[in-house]
This record gives C-alpha cells, structure tokens and sequence, in this order.
C-alpha cells in the first residue's frame, strides 16, 4: 500500500530530529566541563587574619570523571601582589608531604616546583612524571642550585671509593698511598650553564677541576652542587643524564641522592644518601643515562640531588683536569590510583589563602581551573573580599643625638634626632617625646619630623633619659628610649692669649690649652698633622687628659737656609668621645728672617706689600702698596712707609716685600749718631730677591707719611728726614714733601741706594709753630686759598692764556718735585731740598717778604694778561 505524502513527511522530520538529537547528545558528552551545574562561593578575609579556606562547598561534575594526566591549577587573578598565597593542606584522606600528594596512601599529584602558591599561583599536576626545580638547567642559570666551588676534597667518608677500585684503572708504576683522602695542592673549581654540549633542550651544567695535586697518582675533588628538595616514595623512578671527560687526567666523579633531615642543604654524616654513580676514567664516549629506585632509606620529602666533579692523576704527573656535565633529571612516581570528582573536590576545598599585606587591595578575585584526562579544561572564579585594619606603626629607629653612653651639656641647646618610624598602612605619622631627669616630662607632641631642639636644665643631675613615640593619631607604637650622660660644658685656658703672633726665625714658641673637662687633643699645623722636626707635642687621643702643649723651634721646624718669611695656622682640637664635642682653637704664626730685629719682640707687626707690575718692552716698573691701617707700633703709630717703587729690566715675577715696623729702643744710639727720641718710626724694608732689587734696579723710590700731630706738638717740616742703614752707616736723605691730607704730611725719597733699615726722623714743636710750610713759610693750602681769591677778584673771565699761567704759578712750590727732579741723583735731590730747608731755616722776616714779594708779582702778571686779553 502506498505511503501518504504527509505521513512520509513527518517520518522523514521525526527521523531527523532523533538524528539531531543524538549528534547533540554526542557532543554534550564530548564537551561536557567540570563545572556543570557548579559555582565557586565569594569569601570574606579580614586583614592579615592568617591561613583560610576559600570555598569549603565544591561540587566537581566531570563526565569522565577522571583527571589522570591533568591538572589543578588556583590562581589569584585581580589585584594579584607578592602577599598572596595559596596553599593545599592535609585533611581526611588527602596528605600533603612536601610537594607530594597522597589519597589515602597513594600517591595523586605533584605540587610544582614553581607555582607552589608562594606568589598567589598553585598548580597540582596528576602526572607520573614529575616536575623537578630546574631539572634541565633552562633557566640558563643555576637557580635552584647550591654551588660550592670551594669544595675542600674527599677525606675518607663512608661513599668515597678508590679510584684503584674502577676497573678501567690499570694499576701503573705506582699508586697513591691513601686514595680515599684527597691530594689537593693547587686547585681550580668551577660551575656553569653552558649550551654547547647538552643532552636535551638548551642548555646543561657543567663542572670543572684542574690545577695540580701534591701526590703522584692522587686524586682531587670538586666542585660540587647540590638541587632543591624535592619528595620521592620507595619505588619512585629516578633517572639521570651525566658526561665526563678528561681535560688534563682522568675524571672521578660522583652522584648521590640524599635526604636532607635539617634541610639545610648541607649533606651531614648522619644523613641517609643512595649512590646513583661512580666513575673513573678519560671519557665515557657520550651521554650516560643513570636509572634508579627510590631506596626506603630516603623516601619521603627534603630529597636533594647531589653530584660532585673530581680528578685522578693518572699519568702520575701531578696535573690534573676533568668536566662533568649535568642534565635531563626525571622523577617518575609510582601510583595506580588517579583523581576523579570526589578527590578533585575535596583538594579545592583544602585550598587556604592567606595576605600578609599591611595595606591590601580590598577585593581581589581567585579563579580554579581544572584539565581532565580528555585534556577538556574549564574554570569558574569567586572573589575574596578583605576588610583593612588600622596597623600599629612601625617602632622609630634609633636615637642618633644623643647615642647610647654619650653626654650632653648641662643647659647647652640639643638638637634631638631619631630615625624616622614607618607605618604599615602608609598613614601619615607625628612624634610624641619624652624627657627624663627625675621625672618623666613630655617636650614635645605631635611632631611632623624626627627631630627638636630643645634646652637642658642647668640643675645638677649627672643622668638623663628621651623616649619617643609614633603615632598615627589612632595608634601609638612602642617606645624606643635612650639614656645618657649630663656634663658641665669644657672650659678652655690658652696660651700665648694673643691669637696674632709674630716670631723672629730661630725662636721657640709654646702653644699650650688647659680643659675642665678631659680630653683628647691633637695639634695641627696648616691643617695637618704636625709632623717633621723641630718640635715637642704633649698630646693624647682619647678623652685621659686636661692639659696639652706644642713647642716648636721656628729655624728647625723650617729648616730653609733660604726662607723669608712666612705665615702658619697652629691650632689645637680638643675633643669629648662623651659629648661628641669639638674645640677648636689655632693662632696665626708670623716667621720672619729679620735681619735687623735681635728678636721677635722687637718687631712690632710686619706687612706684605701688594705689588703691582706694569711692563713696557724689557722694562717693568714695580710699586709695591705697604698701606696697613689695621696694625700699629708700640708709640700706636700706623705703619709710615706708604708704598715703595723700582724700575729694572730683570723679570720681577715672584718679588715678595715685607716691611718690619721695629721698636726704635733697640736702635744702638752711640753706633748711630742719633737719639731714639729723634726717631719717629724705624722700619726694616727687605725683598726676598735681594740681589734684584738692590742690584739690578734703579729709581728705587720710597713714599712715607708723618703725622701732623702728635703728642701735642705740631709736625716740623725741615726736620723731617730718612735715614738709611747702609752697611754698618746712616745715609741721610732729604724728602720732598708732596701733600697735606689732612692728617698725615707726605713724603716721597727718591733713587734710595737700596732697601735695609729706614729710620723716619721727625720734631714736633709748639702748637704754634708752623706746619707743612712751603719754602716762603706760608702753610701750602693757605698760600693756595689767597691765591684763588685774588685771581677771583682781579678779573671774572680767565683767558685759556690767563688760566695756563695762574696753573704754572700755583706749580712754583718748591716743595713739589718737577720731572728733572725725579730723574736726578740722589744726592742732587738732597742738596736741592737742603738749600731750601736752609734758606727757611735763615730768616723768618726773610719768608715773609717772599711772600709778599711772590704775591705782588702775581697780581702783575694777572694785570698784564687780562690788559692784552681786552685788547
């Protein structure tokens, strides 16, 4: 019977739905995930409150149920820092032994060697082959490894076998007499990641001997490296790939396996070790791939590798050299149970978590991820809420001022200093201190820095204390205290008083300082250790005496046949380990080779000219300033010797000048003809190139000042004059007087026969008697004064003519110095100037009708110029 066409329909569309339905079932079984059905729960985790589980309520529905060669992997996902942890712990019937996993009694899974959850990741891998830490060396480096390429030598342990022993030794013309105990004379040791010969992927390790040993056919070892611990049952498959190979005699070498009981990473005699290889030889032709069973003896966890390199001499020639190269390490466990549902949920909620994060993010999310045996992999995620506390902060550091067992001054400033504290939380800290001298005191609140001053009582305690808080205005921390002594601030006594001292060559000169307090002292001469001879130094380094001196012979001390003179800083520091406290004190120490003074009390100060050098084709002009208004003699007169000047055709780079201003009582009055009284300054003027300056020079010329005034009197102007000491006799040189300031009349002395000793003669008269008269005995600025105002009054327009003459007129004083005056000899000079001072010294009324002479004339001569100037 024919099938209807609707009814065919229908059977063709239900037929492939049941088609559809199938391939759709087939596929949700192919892809079905671990998580069907199932969540992971949010947590709450309060501040640093330890280890805690994060979901005790997992549901695992896999349909294989089964996650043999898989894996489970926790990880933090957002908010991820160092603080984070994870960890598997034991519970029921699942173990943890070190990086081991057991159900029950067997063994499920390994925990990675570098997802250990130390870093917010944990992987379980339920793998047969285990991973080792860096096992193969790709990192590059020797991370994981202990290396010890120092390794003194095999003596004689239970392991160490003879090399006689190996069957490839062919005992020879001789053999050492103790080869269990090493040889080793001049040893090299080296470890490295090479990548030149490898067994498997880029890289291996390699070790190496060489040097020499102290005995014919001796052996030496080294280095030695020993990995991280890992954990291995009985039964466990190990297997490693090892080469050697002579480089200057036959190889030893040495591998172990050992528990590590104190896991120290250190292979003590008392610890358990299985020997996976021994091995002498020139080389083993290529790769050698050592297999070995866990032995009972080390089952469990802390298992180390350990392989040791060495060297037998062979040849008997004493040199030695191997290479033992390290890599593809396995572990294969031993098991026949597998993870499915039941065991993969309960490991997840084993899982705890713990941040030991002063100041965490507050909500971080964690994700489990599981890989079934079909290699379908799914994960879910939760989030971890953690609620912050306040932290107490962080203790402040050490006081630094003052320490532990020093003082401080009685009613002396201090400035308190302490190392600053740190809060966990990051929060903004301020200082709360406290004083101790009977009671406690606080000094000072909520300070912003880790300092104060702050003033000590002057009552009389020897004891006190400072303690200090932090605080964060909620929290304080502990206190850090610190106690010290109370002293009396050192007083000091010095001696010579005087800080300016001045010293003729080849005198002595003590330097002493006298304390209250003891001390330590050391002295210093520019700044440096005094050293050299010459000298005696009292002195000690640590805080045992009050007192010290230095006493130096300058001409020892010196010790120049050439010296000048010169300026020395001596000072002394006195120092207080107690009170951290340093005294200085120093003295300025002037030396001169004087030639004049009989001693350094003679000279009443010395100074240093500034020389100005002007040059012009081979000739230079020198003029040396000797102003010094800071110093003064013992009649307290300023130095009179204004400047000095020369002309030479030498080079005078280097020209130094001193002039010694000297107490005039030690001129010889009965050698020089004169009296002391007569002397108004005596002056030693003196180059450090002599021969220079008195000998290649010429128009040497010296400017000095008289005062005015002195002692009541009134400066008379003929009888200033210079003398000058010129071998064993006085030279007497009559100056020109050049102007008034004022104060001081000055004076010039030209073509000097050289520079020696000067004696400045001056006499003071009456209050009325004339003072820098010019040659007709009118004062020079009065005579001036009368002369402009009759020149004002004669005419009211001055001719250029008019002006030149009344300019030539107002020059006609004699006692200014015309050019041909300068360039004449000296003693041109002197008679020139005598015959005026004689022609002063002749008549009074003489003067006066001079003057009016002079006077009347000028006026004449005014007349007839202004008569032709209107014509």
């Amino acid at each position: 019977m024919p099938i209807p066409g609707n009814y065919r329909s229908i059977r063709s569309l239900a037929l492939c739905i049941v088609f559809v339905g199938i391939i759709l079932s087939s596929f949700f079984v192919v892809t079905a995930t671990p998580w069907v059905d199932s969540t992971l729960s949010n947590t709450s985790y309060v501040e640093q409150q330890g280890w805690k589980k994060l979901d005790t309520n997992v549901t695992v529905s896999s349909t294989t149920d089964d996650f043999s060669n898989g894996y489970l992997i926790v990880n933090i996902t957002d908010n991820l820092t160092s603080y984070d942890a994870l960890r598997v712990v034991s519970n029921g019937s699942l173990n943890v032994t070190g990086d081991a996993v057991y159900w029950e009694s067997d063994r499920i899974g390994t925990i990675d060697s570098t997802y250990d959850g130390s870093n917010g990741i944990l992987r379980i891998d339920f793998t047969s082959a285990v991973s080792l830490p860096n096992s193969g060396f790709e990192t590059g480096d020797t991370t994981g490894w202990i290396i010890n390429n120092s390794y003194p030598g095999v003596n004689g342990q239970a392991w160490v076998e003879s090399p006689f022993d190996d069957p490839d030794v062919v005992t020879g013309p001789g053999t050492n007499d103790d080869p269990l105990v090493d040889d080793h004379s001049s040893v090299s040791q080296t470890t490295a990641v090479q990548s030149s010969l490898v067994y498997a992927g880029s890289y291996a390790l390699k070790l190496t001997i060489g040097g020499t040993v102290s005995k014919t056919f001796g052996t030496a070892h080294g280095p030695m490296v020993t990995s991280s611990t890992f954990s291995a049952d009985e039964g466990d498959n190990l297997s490693v790939r090892w080469y050697a190979l002579d480089g200057g005699d036959w190889y030893d070498v040495y591998g172990f396996v050992y528990k590590d009981a104190d896991n120290d990473g250190i292979w003590d005699s008392s610890e358990e070790y299985q020997k996976l290889f021994h091995d002498v030889g020139s080389d083993t032709g290529g790769w050698i791939t050592t297999n070995a069973t866990i032995a009972s003896n080390v089952a469990g966890s802390n298992i180390r590798f350990l392989f040791l390199n060495g060297n037998y001499d062979n040849t008997g020639g004493q040199g030695i050299g191997s290479s033992l190269y390290i890599d593809g390490i396995v572990l294969n466990i031993n098991t026949t149970s597998y993870v499915n549902n039941t065991i993969a949920e309960n490991i997840i909620e084993n899982i705890e978590f713990s941040n030991s994060c002063d100041a965490p993010n507050i909500l971080k999310t964690y994700n489990v991820t599981l890989k079934e045996s079909n290699n379908d992999v799914d994960s879910s995620s939760a989030t971890i809420l953690i609620t912050p506390v306040n932290d107490v902060p962080g203790a402040p550091g050490n006081f630094t001022n003052p320490s532990t067992g020093h003082s401080l001054e009685r009613g002396g400033v201090v400035n308190i200093t302490w190392e600053e504290a740190t809060d966990p939380d990051g929060d903004y800290l301020n200082y709360d201190l406290w004083f101790y001298n009977g009671t406690w005191t606080q000094i000072g609140n909520m300070l912003s820095s880790a300092s104060m001053l702050f003033t000590m009582p002057s009552d009389n305690v020897t004891e006190g204390k400072f303690k200090v808080y932090a605080n964060d205005t909620l929290l304080n921390s502990s206190e850090i205290n610190v106690t010290f002594g109370i002293l009396d601030a050192p007083e000091f006594t010095y001696s010579p008083e005087d800080q300016e001292q001045l010293s003729k060559c080849g005198e002595e000169l003590n330097f002493t300082i006298e304390s209250t307090l003891m001390s330590g002292f050391q002295w210093f001469v520019d700044g440096s250790p005094i050293s050299g001879s010459g000298y005696t130094v009292v002195q000690n380094s640590n805080d045992s005496a009050t007192s010290s001196y230095c006493l130096i012979n300058s001409s020892e001390y010196i010790n120049d046949a050439d010296f000048f003179m010169g300026t020395y800083n001596i000072s002394v520091v006195a120092s207080n380990s107690s009170l951290l406290r340093n005294d200085t004190y120093s003295w300025d120490w002037t030396i001169t080779n004087s030639s004049t003074a009989s001693s350094g009390d003679d000279i009443s100060f010395i100074i240093n000219g500034s020389v100005n050098v002007t040059s012009s084709g081979n000739e230079s002009y020198v003029k040396i300033n000797t102003t010094d208004s800071n110093n003064t003699d013992d009649n307290g007169l300023l130095c009179g010797i204004v400047s000095v000047e020369f002309n030479t055709t030498n080079n005078p780079s280097g020209v130094i000048l001193k002039v010694e201003v000297i107490n005039k009582t030690s001129i010889n009055e009965s050698e020089a003809g004169f009296s002391q009284d007569s002397v108004y300054q005596y002056v030693d003027i003196s180059f450090n190139n002599i021969t220079l300056v008195n000998n290649q020079s010429y128009s040497r010329n010296i400017q000095f000042k008289v005062l005015n005034e002195l002692n009541g009197g009134n400066l008379i102007i003929n009888t200033v004059a210079l003398k000058h000491l010129k071998t064993g006799t006085w030279e007497t040189y009559t100056p020109t007087l050049l102007y008034d300031d004022g104060n001081y009349s000055h004076f010039m002395v030209y073509n000097v026969t050289g520079f020696s000793p000067f004696a400045v003669m001056a006499s003071y008269g009456s209050t009325t008697t004339s003072t820098t008269s010019s040659s007709d005995g009118l004062p020079y600025y009065l005579k001036k004064q009368i002369l402009d105002k009759a020149a004002q009054e004669t005419t009211e327009e001055v001719s250029q003519e008019s002006a030149i003459a009344e300019d030539a007129a107002d020059s006609e004083v004699p006692t200014v110095v015309e050019n041909e005056q300068v360039n004449a000899g000296s003693h041109e000079v002197a008679s020139t100037t005598s015959e005026i001072i004689d022609n002063e010294d002749s008549s009074g009324s003489n003067g006066t009708i001079l003057v009016a002479g002079t006077f009347i004339l000028f006026l004449l001569l005014l007349f007839i110029l202004k008569r032709r100037s209107n014509e």
